[in-house]
């Protein structure tokens, strides 16, 4: 009985990574958000850093919702080796306000999402040459936006289930995106992608699009799954890869 013992507490000495409740103070009062930090977090270093915008489901003002879908239930499945420090700000808004404008650039929720990430790289230990931004289905309209609004800022943007200004997508030309979408969504249509997708590359953007078979809305758990996708964004600069997409088969805490 000893080797067993033994292995349960290596397991349990194993660093693990760590959610922390923040809240951020402005004029409007306070606002929840969380961040998380990988194993074995050294101030000393410079971690590759993720701005993740959650779903319209996961609005309000509790700080926790954001991190129960989509990118948060894979970081918190691998706390021993999630790479990344990730940043769950919350959109407050609730009502008055169409769900796919929530996110958008200009917007209150989206302006404070950008402070909240400015705090964060005044806290941690964020590089700043390697902040990626990503979302899903609301939150992948607002990648797309906050992407556009300032090019300059991101090293790459992942947008899932999104869409967004046609128009507009030229000033991300010389930014890697990586877009994801259910061929089967019909909560938001694959076409608002392949529209997105068509026209940067029509003013030559480089991009990536996956449209992983028999996927809908929940296309998330693809994506946020991938190793290529997650080797990739630890450094955004090479190119982007064009291996087949295949993902970890993760499973999810049964909490989530």
């Amino acid at each position: 009985c000893v080797a067993p013992l033994q292995a349960q507490q290596q397991s349990d000495e194993t660093p693990k990574g760590r959610f922390l409740k923040k809240v951020y103070e402005d004029d409007q009062g306070t606002h929840q958000y969380q961040v998380f930090l990988p194993a074995g977090y050294d101030k000393q270093k410079r971690y590759p850093t993720i701005l993740y915008l959650h779903g319209a489901d996961e609005c309000g003002r509790d700080g926790v919702k954001p991190v129960q879908i989509g990118l948060g239930p894979y970081v918190r499945a691998r706390l021993a080796d999630y790479p990344f420090i990730v940043i769950f700000p919350q959109c407050e808004t609730t009502r008055g306000r169409r769900f796919l404008e929530r996110w958008q650039a200009g917007s209150p929720d989206a302006n404070r999402a950008l402070k909240i990430l400015d705090q964060v790289e005044k806290d941690y230990a964020v590089d700043r040459s390697r902040e990626i931004l990503t979302g899903w289905s609301m939150g992948g309209y607002g990648a797309w936006s906050l992407a556009m609004a300032h090019p300059d800022r991101w090293a790459a943007v992942v947008p899932v289930s999104g869409g967004g200004d046609t128009t507009r997508v030229a000033a991300l030309k010389n930014m890697p995106i990586w877009v994801f979408h259910g061929p089967q969504d019909r909560i938001v249509y694959p076409e608002r992608s392949r529209e997105m997708v068509a026209a940067l590359k029509k003013a030559g953007g480089r991009v990536r699009y996956d449209e992983p078979k028999s996927e809908a809305h929940g296309v998330w758990q693809r994506a946020y799954d991938s190793q290529l996708l997650e080797n990739w964004l630890k450094n955004p600069r090479q190119p982007i890869p064009d291996s087949p997409l295949v993902s970890r088969g993760t499973p999810l805490p049964d909490a989530l």
